[in-house]
This record gives C-alpha cells, sequence and structure tokens, in this order.
C-alpha cells in the first residue's frame, strides 16, 4: 500500500500552456481555379457533390535557384498524401480500379525565386549604373535591360501562381485609387518567394482509352515561403484551397487562412493528493 500523503507524479504532472503565447497566426493563401470543357459536379442528395474517383500523376517539381530543402527534397508520394485530405474533403476520392477512374489529375509543385530590388542588388546592376559617372544614357540602358529581366520574371511567376488575369485587370486601373494598391499588392506578391502547388485534372477515360488529355479543371494555390516549410505548410493550404477544387474561382482569391498553433511550456507540478486510507 501506498504511504499517506504519497504524491502522486503522474496524476499531477501536466503541460501547462501559456495563454499568453496561444496566438492564430494568419497566412494569406492565394488561388486560382478554373473549368474547362463544361465540366460541372453532380449534386448529391445527402448534400454536397457525388463522389468522383481519381489517380494521380507525377507532373514533378519546379523549383527556382533558391535552394530550400523542404521543397528541393519532398517526393511526389510524399506530395499527394498530405494534399489527399483537402480532396477527400471535397469528394474526390482514390480509384480502385482504372474501369472505375474518372479523373487523371496532374500534380505539380514547387517555389518561386522571386525578383524586385533586392535581385538588382544581388546582380550588381544598381552599383553598375551608379559607377558610372554621369553616363546616364549608358546607366538608363543598364536600368531599361535590368527591368526588362524583372518583367520577365514576374510574367513566368505570374504564370505558375495563377496571378497574370489578376495582374492585367489591376494593371489598366490603377488610376482609380483602390486598385493602384492592389496592384501593388499583386507585384509584392509575384516579386516575393512562394510555394505553390498545380493540380490539374483531365478526364481518365479519354487518356487512358484514346490517349488524349481533355482538361476539366485546374487549381493553383501559393503562399509565401519565407517563414514557412513547405511540407508543414502543404496540408493547411491544400485545404484552404480545396473548396475552388473543381469550379471556377472567378479570379484570383487571397485571403488569411488561419493557423492555429499552441506553444507547451514546461511541465510543472500543480501539487499532492492523499491516497485514500484502507
Amino acid at each position: 500500500m501506498l504511504p499517506r500523503n504519497a504524491l502522486l507524479a503522474a496524476a499531477l504532472c501536466v503541460a501547462v500552456v501559456s495563454s499568453a503565447q496561444n496566438r492564430v497566426e494568419e497566412e494569406e493563401t492565394a488561388v486560382y481555379s478554373k473549368v474547362f470543357n463544361n465540366y460541372v459536379r453532380t449534386p448529391s442528395a445527402l448534400g454536397g457533390f457525388k463522389p468522383e474517383r481519381i489517380a494521380f500523376a507525377n507532373g514533378g517539381p519546379v523549383l527556382g535557384r533558391i535552394r530550400d530543402r523542404s521543397v528541393d527534397n519532398a517526393t511526389f508520394k510524399q506530395v499527394v498524401h498530405l494534399l489527399s485530405p483537402a480532396l477527400t474533403r471535397q469528394n474526390y476520392v482514390a480509384a480502385a480500379n482504372p474501369e472505375d477512374t474518372d479523373l487523371l489529375i496532374y500534380v505539380y509543385w514547387g517555389a518561386t525565386d522571386g525578383y524586385g530590388v533586392s535581385s538588382l542588388l544581388s546582380d550588381g546592376t544598381m552599383q553598375q549604373a551608379a559607377d558610372m559617372n554621369g553616363d546616364w544614357y549608358g546607366a538608363s540602358s543598364l536600368m531599361d535591360e535590368a527591368n526588362r529581366r524583372r518583367d520577365s520574371a514576374n510574367f513566368s511567376n505570374a504564370g505558375l501562381l495563377g496571378y497574370r488575369e489578376a495582374l492585367a485587370h489591376h494593371h489598366g486601373l490603377r488610376a482609380w485609387g483602390v486598385h493602384g494598391t492592389v496592384y501593388g499588392d499583386l507585384v509584392a506578391d509575384v516579386e516575393e518567394p512562394r510555394y505553390f502547388v498545380i493540380m490539374t485534372a483531365f478526364d481518365f477515360k479519354a487518356a487512358w482509352k484514346e490517349k488524349r488529355l481533355v482538361p476539366l479543371w485546374s487549381t493553383r494555390y501559393n503562399i509565401a515561403s519565407q517563414g514557412n516549410n513547405f511540407i508543414a505548410a502543404l496540408p493547411d493550404m491544400s485545404m484552404f484551397a480545396s473548396r475552388y477544387f473543381g469550379r471556377d474561382s472567378n479570379g484570383l482569391i487571397r485571403r488569411l487562412n488561419p493557423t492555429g498553433k499552441v506553444d507547451m511550456k514546461d511541465v510543472q507540478i500543480l501539487g499532492a493528493v492523499e491516497t485514500p486510507a484502507e
């Protein structure tokens, strides 16, 4: 029998969570989704949509020059495993055999390098222009060439991220107050490094039996890579984007994606209890 007033450590050791350190970190996730060839989902009598059976194809990584092990080392199997719950949430379920498969989903993932002033500094363009000692024409030509490289990089990144349509729309409306601010925000997104995923769904039967790819829908989604880890961020960003899987987002969506985080402090002993007398 345990002695009276024994300290029941196992019952009393608890992890105390500091409420001052509890916080909700919000990440802005951008989503751009389109449907093709009159694709429409069939509603279910129970709500939502009827299941569609899917198979995956490895589109592969699209990596930039910046080394980031969280995305550089990500495998197709790993990526599919982490984004599958988001597809299941929308009733896109894994197929058991080819005859029952509806969609072939190509999955691409990666990170953009970004561009902007930091790139001009790192490649020495601004320093070269400053060193031209009054050769304004030469300095101007140098900066024009740098801006062309910047525009080219932005155009490429905007395509990967799904920003081209939004940039074109707001570019022509910059003089109208808020549109100028929105355009600046879009450019800032494109010029910062971002993690992204692209999923494009094709008609499986056409691909399997007719050897042709018929696109039905495509969704691109991304978040800023700074301060994040691709593998850790992938489930949450996929779940946020899932509401647009198989449907048209009607343009670029940029919204905060709340992500809960709890910080665990050191274990503390809160007290002792007496063992009951026998």
